[in-house]
């Protein structure tokens, strides 16, 4: 199932030599997946991994509605922000 969540991006201003940034909101359209207990055998023993909670991004878009790019630093921020988000913690 999709969630959505309001994220404000913190850019650099373009062709700017102060070097100032600027705050963009975009809206986060994401699925989350809870963890999940590996298989274990008949004694307990673990025959496949656990896997962590973790968020698929599926868009990011600019309040009209045009998708903005992210580079790889502020996606890995984004998908925390969104693992947050779902399990309740608005401190991101």
């Amino acid at each position: 199932m999709s969630s959505v969540m309001d994220y404000e991006l913190e850019r650099p201003v373009p062709n700017d030599e102060d070097g100032d940034t600027e705050f963009i909101q975009v809206q986060v359209t994401y699925n989350w997946y809870g963890a999940h207990r590996g298989y274990r055998n008949s004694l307990g023993v673990p025959e496949e991994p656990d896997e962590p909670a973790h968020a698929e991004v599926d868009n990011i878009t600019k309040e009209d509605g045009t998708e903005i790019k992210v580079s790889d630093d502020e996606m890995a921020a984004i998908e925390e922000a969104c693992l947050k988000h779902a399990e309740g913690d608005t401190s991101w």
